[in-house]
């Protein structure tokens, strides 16, 4: 995957403040690429939002 493809979903998920998790870089086995871009884990998760029940 290209460095720049996350990046960019990464910057558009912060100017609309969505949160962004990125797994992985991928390879055949789960830990080949590692989870860091540019520096840092990105374990952001969307904040839990009730239902409204009518």
């Amino acid at each position: 995957m290209a460095i720049e493809w996350a990046r960019e979903i990464r910057d558009q998920c912060e100017e609309q403040s969505i949160a962004f998790f990125f797994k992985q870089w991928g390879g055949f086995r789960p830990k080949t690429g590692g989870r860091d871009l540019d520096g840092r884990e990105w374990n952001d998760l969307p904040v839990h939002v009730a239902s409204r029940a009518a």
